[in-house]
């Protein structure tokens, strides 16, 4: 059991937290996924009106995405993603003690209920905390464990939506009471998904990675120093051959023949602020 903690030490405190959040997002995410066209179907609701329901909230998680994309790093990555987990917590409480489909289409919207576990704007916003929580070695394999986690945790939900059966077997529970309890706990999941996410450091927020606070995660062979901090941007230097085995598959020379939109290009490296892109 040690040997396989220890195996797992690289994994620093907000990737950690990230994932876990991920884990617990992509678990009850599954299980509403499951049960919400058979509850919408037991209200009466026609075939037309599920779709609506389904519709209306992939593109409130589109929307959502969307919106973090561009306001995420201005508002905060932690700010932003508790405030969307609550909002998944609030649509889950609407699902319990509405039946209204006007107020159930502003739920799913609101709280990106739908068939798909994609996480709306909390994916986005994920995923760059992740990038700047490890070194540029072992960014494909935090990726990976994030991923493991995420798919692991949805298929246990998807298997958790059989629950409403068990409780009406076991209970006596009618059809639509034995759905609530699923609803309820969705609630509180998110509510503590929220919780993960605002144990974050700030090192997550792109202000402090500006500052030096993340440096490894933009530019491999950069200290905690921006080629542009007290320096101008003729002075940037770094070791051609860090860079080159840095470099993704991929990239284009033809950057280099248009530095003026990029940056400062010094030794095989484009250098933007306090990151670096390399030129293959």
């Amino acid at each position: 059991m040690g040997t396989a903690v220890s195996r797992f030490s690289w994994v620093e405190w907000d990737a950690r937290m990230a994932i876990a959040a991920r884990a617990t997002r992509s678990f009850s995410q599954s299980a509403v996924a499951v049960l919400i066209a058979i509850y919408l179907g037991l209200h009466g609701f026609s075939l037309v009106q599920v779709g609506a329901f389904l519709t209306v909230g992939a593109v409130g998680a589109v929307l959502a995405a969307v919106v973090a994309g561009v306001l995420g790093d201005t508002v905060g990555r932690r700010r932003t993603l508790v405030t969307l987990s609550g909002l998944m917590a609030l649509a889950g409480i609407v699902l319990v003690v509405s039946e209204s489909f006007p107020v159930l289409l502003l739920a799913a919207f609101v709280g990106n209920l739908s068939g798909f576990v994609g996480g709306g704007g909390m994916g986005p916003l994920e995923q760059a905390i992740l990038a700047v929580s490890v070194t540029p070695q072992r960014r494909t394999d935090l990726f990976a464990l994030s991923s493991i986690a995420g798919t692991i945790a949805g298929a246990l939900g998807a298997l958790a939506s059989g629950v409403p059966t068990l409780l009406q077997r076991a209970l006596g529970l009618g059809a639509l009471a034995s759905f609530s309890p699923m609803f309820v706990a969705y609630a509180v999941l998110a509510v503590l998904t929220a919780l993960l996410y605002s144990r974050l450091s700030s090192r997550v927020e792109l202000s402090s990675a500006r500052h030096g606070g993340q440096i490894r995660s933009r530019c491999p062979h950069e200290a905690a120093s921006s080629p542009w901090q007290g320096s101008s941007p003729s002075t940037a230097s770094a070791p051609g051959s860090s860079c080159r085995a840095w470099c993704p598959t991929g990239f284009s020379r033809a950057l280099a023949s248009s530095p003026a939109p990029w940056g400062v290009i010094r030794k095989n490296c484009i250098f933007r602020r306090n990151w670096c892109l390399p030129i293959c």
